[in-house]
């Protein structure tokens, strides 16, 4: 199921001298304790500025919930419009605020009010398919019948494409009444859905059936992320990383510009920490890796100081970030090819020869590579 969420989205600003009290809100967020401050001072929660709007109907423009509950508790006209007509209902319907729309309707809002181009708030869940929306206003028995622009409602989800509006709107209509048609829908969320209409919640695709809710199927478009379930759409944050659910595919959004994840712990920008012979650094988002002064690095590997190893016939030491490389000639020797003599086996030196020590013919030849290697021959 889709989730919607009405954040407040505006912040408490003073935009003309008619809002003295400064109940007249735009741009950022709104904050319904500051509001209720200027309301207890005495300001006037249906004053109008020049465009007719009050503060409630900002609230249903900016899907204000919270300062929407503050300014019905205080008295405003849920019924005010501005000089064309809209309402607070209206201009929730239109900003896809199902929560306001449902408080605004119990508030005593008129369902059926028409603007000055004669436009219904069914008709912008219509218009911009806003599902919730619909299910909200046909709960309050929405008259479907009202034309705008020569077209019902119906006509216009059907026009603009909003498929799923238009069932809800086909199944209310198919009832005789509105009465009949709340008796056969299904509750689920605190949405009427419709008789035989198909919906998701928690992933999971139900038919609601005469009044009660049937299991369909798993919903394909959510997704499963590490035992999470997520909802089609939805976004959330992962360690320093966001992801999206897109039709049942986890999809990556991008990093977190302020951490670094290693693992499963995650740093701030700006922490500084230690891993063996690495020193971490996370910047603007981004692991930076320094190797410590007393590391020695070769091939591509990190040795502490202190460490000791051979590779390719050479001795290796670490000391305090200097790497000491010293040649093993006696292996050079046993690792090169062997003499050319049937048993023989190339040695460092006629010491190390425990059997007799074999000679070349001729001084040309050369019966082993490397200038310390004998032929020898046990």
């Amino acid at each position: 199921m889709r989730v919607h969420i009405c954040l407040p989205i505006f912040y408490l600003f003073i935009v003309s001298s008619c809002f003295s009290e400064g109940l007249l809100y735009k741009g950022g967020f709104c904050d319904p304790d500051e509001l209720q401050q200027k309301i207890n001072k005495g300001a006037d929660v249906n004053e109008a500025n020049d465009e007719g709007q009050t503060a409630l109907i900002y609230t249903g423009i900016y899907a204000a919930e919270s300062c929407l509950d503050v300014l019905l508790k205080a008295g405003a006209h849920v019924n005010a419009q501005n000089l064309a007509g809209h309402r607070a209902l209206d201009q929730a319907a239109f900003s896809e605020c199902p929560g306001c729309v449902d408080k605004l309707l119990k508030a005593g809002a008129d369902v059926d009010h028409q603007d000055k181009d004669d436009r219904t708030a069914i008709w912008y869940a219509a218009r911009y398919g806003h599902v919730h929306v619909a299910l909200k206003l046909l709960e309050y028995c929405a008259d479907t019948t009202i034309i705008t622009n020569e077209m019902t409602p119906l006509y216009t989800a059907e026009f603009r494409h909003k498929y799923l509006v238009a069932d809800c709107i086909k199944a209310y209509e198919k009832e005789s009444s509105c009465d009949e048609y709340k008796k056969l829908t299904c509750t689920v969320d605190g949405y009427l859905y419709p008789n035989k209409f198909n919906y998701s919640s928690n992933c999971q695709i139900f038919e609601c059936e005469n009044g009660a809710t049937q299991f369909k199927q798993s919903d394909d478009n959510c997704c499963n992320a590490n035992g999470s379930i997520h909802v089609d759409f939805e976004i959330w944050q992962h360690g320093c990383k966001s992801y999206e659910c897109h039709h049942g595919v986890v999809r990556g959004k991008g990093r977190d510009p302020n951490c670094c994840q290693v693992g499963a712990d995650i740093h701030p920008n700006g922490t500084t920490w230690d891993q063996g012979c690495w020193e971490y650094t996370c910047t603007a988002g981004r692991l930076v890796r320094n190797l410590h002064q007393t590391c020695c690095m070769l091939h591509g590997r990190p040795y502490e100081a202190g460490d000791s190893w051979s590779y390719h016939c050479h001795d290796y030491t670490c000391t305090n970030g200097t790497l000491h490389d010293e040649l093993d000639h006696g292996c050079l020797c046993r690792t090169r090819k062997p003499c050319k003599i049937k048993g023989g086996t190339c040695v460092m030196n006629s010491a190390s020869c425990k059997g007799t020590v074999i000679t070349a013919k001729s001084k040309k030849t050369k019966l082993c590579h490397g200038p310390h290697c004998v032929c020898c021959k046990e």
